[in-house]
């Protein structure tokens, strides 16, 4: 794993920042002492480390950033520009030879090429396997990210139409949401299992039907709204809370940071829609306490929509 810390290096010593907050995802916080050292050995700055969250680049840490001259978050790419934050990039790179073979054999003429920020740097090598191999490639520049091929959980726009997708990633969150935005096969290059494997949103989407389903007998819903500076969907929130009076039922907007289940467990509303970072809605749906439902499926409760009609929630 690759962290650029030269660059975090040299704009702190551009900017004269005298404090400097940094915030890792879990996969990298046992190098949070190591990466503060280096820092502090290499410039003047104080560092304070962030104990909260961190699940991708729309989950700041303001309070830390209020504390700070600058705050260096790693391991995502932009979505936004705040003038204090500083993204730097760690990236995982590995073989991919003997898995494109395995990829090869599965995809199509046209091939769209998507993965995480984590992945950046074995994009060009599966694009140049592809064309070798007579391949039509596309690598798009997705809404919400500078990077082309780059894949958030909250927007699949990088995904190219009329292609087979190859998804270069671990674990299914992320090709299942590919998956139910283009309703179509994912095939998956996962370094992490050393695999590859096709993922389909087909089994997915019926456990999503009966989520809903369930929501027609509600008759108290929360509305759930992050505080987080790229999840915040007040004003949708407000438009669902409003529709949802008109039709006779009872709706609230529960304002959080960091949404939990066991935060949940303390309201006593029958169903919750969730306005914030969509994987809370789709990763271990079964578990939550009671029915979590997207903005669009909402609509379907409330009468506004089919329930073919929806699509993967996105920000």
């Amino acid at each position: 794993m690759k962290v650029d810390f030269e660059r975090a290096i040299e704009e702190i010593k551009r900017r004269g920042s005298k404090r400097v907050g940094i915030q890792l995802p879990d996969g990298l916080r046992r190098r949070t002492f190591e990466i503060a050292e280096e820092i502090e050995r290499r410039t003047d700055a104080e560092v304070i480390i962030s104990g909260n969250t961190c699940f991708g680049a729309c989950d700041i840490d303001l309070h830390l950033l209020h504390e700070t001259d600058l705050l260096v978050h790693f391991a995502h790419s932009p979505i936004g520009e705040m003038n204090k934050v500083l993204f730097v990039s760690v990236t995982q790179e590995f073989e991919i030879e003997d898995l494109m073979k395995e990829a090869l054999s599965i995809l199509g003429k046209r091939v769209s090429v998507v993965t995480t920020a984590q992945h950046f740097g074995v994009l060009e090598k599966a694009k140049k396997m592809l064309e070798e191999s007579g391949r039509d490639v596309i690598i798009k520049k997705p809404r919400r990210s500078p990077n082309p091929g780059h894949i958030l959980g909250c927007d699949f726009s990088a995904v190219a139409e009329n292609s087979d997708i190859l998804f270069i990633g671990t674990g299914d969150f992320h090709a299942l949401g590919i998956s139910l935005f283009t309703e179509k096969d994912v095939v998956v290059l996962d370094p992490l299992k050393n695999e590859v494997r096709v993922v389909n949103a087909e089994k997915m989407k019926r456990k999503r039907y009966l989520i809903v389903s369930k929501c027609f007998e509600a008759k108290k819903f929360g509305i759930i709204v992050s505080s987080k500076p790229y999840q915040k969907r007040l004003s949708l929130a407000r438009t669902l809370r409003d529709k949802a009076k008109k039709k006779g039922l009872r709706a609230e907007i529960i304002y959080l940071d960091t949404i939990l289940y066991e935060t949940l467990l303390n309201f006593d509303a029958d169903a919750y829609v969730n306005t914030a970072c969509p994987r809370f809605t789709y990763d271990d749906a079964e578990l939550h306490p009671k029915p979590v439902i997207t903005p669009e499926e909402f609509l379907v409760v409330l009468g506004e929509k089919k329930l073919e009609e929806v699509g993967v929630d996105q920000m």
